[in-house]
């Protein structure tokens, strides 16, 4: 007993460690990935491309209104799509799912992606939306809110570059705007594809929905996880 008190790489050795175990489950975003990738294996690959054959986007001009509006937050329109949006829905979505939780997680992501979805459709009528980037650009204005100055690593060759979540986010915010700038201006090198309004009102539908979910200065209980986060500190 007195060799192990004089010990400090034993006691060391007995100290308590968070276990992997330990971190709050997050069964919403993982449920949210499987069902993107579910569709996108039936609608992209078995179905080959009938993608848009399946009434599965949202196109109101055309008549595609229902069910589209209610489910083109799980539909990718190729396999970058769905890449790019599933490892954003993973890295931010476990975050904000822990905390939130779950239910009001995915009310956050949902009714944003509804709203985002219906205000691209009322500024470019005429143009078939699908992708969860208007839900995900809500959870990186939630998370935005909540940890500010948490690093992002983008990769751009040859060195990854940490960005705070603050300017990242900001970044995002001013490309999507630059892009509607562009085609009001009809500029035809700024004009593609992308669902900008979309992406600027889930930002803004995030923001309001994570002020009424968790007002500012309230305390939420969470514990800290292997993420090297503390989520007992209080909301900001």
């Amino acid at each position: 007993m007195d060799d192990y008190q004089n010990n400090p790489y034993e006691e060391q050795q007995h100290k308590p460690r968070i276990r992997r175990e330990e971190i709050p489950p997050t069964p919403v975003t993982w449920g949210i990935l499987a069902l993107c990738v579910a569709v996108f294996m039936y609608a992209n690959v078995l179905r080959a491309d009938e993608l848009y054959q399946l009434e599965l986007a949202f196109d109101p001009a055309h008549g595609k209104t229902v069910p589209g509006l209610f489910i083109h937050m799980f539909v990718h329109d190729n396999f970058l799509h769905l890449l790019s949006n599933g490892i954003g829905l993973y890295i931010v979505g476990r975050w904000m799912e822990i905390r939130y939780g779950s239910f009001r997680f995915f009310l956050l992501f949902y009714l944003s992606a509804l709203v985002a979805g219906m205000a691209q459709a009322v500024h470019a009528p005429g143009y078939a939306l699908v992708g969860a980037s208007g839900g995900l650009f809500a959870l990186f204005a939630a998370f935005v809110r909540h940890y500010p100055n948490v690093r992002f690593y983008i990769i751009f060759p040859p060195i990854p570059w940490p960005l705070p979540a603050w300017l990242l986010v900001g970044l995002m915010a001013m490309y999507n705007a630059v892009l509607w700038v562009g085609a009001d201006m009809q500029i035809s090198w700024l004009q593609n594809n992308l669902a900008y309004m979309a992406h600027l009102v889930g930002l803004l539908s995030g923001f309001i929905l994570s002020l009424i979910m968790i007002p500012p200065g309230k305390e939420v209980e969470q514990r800290r996880v292997n993420t090297g986060i503390d989520f007992t500190e209080p909301d900001r």
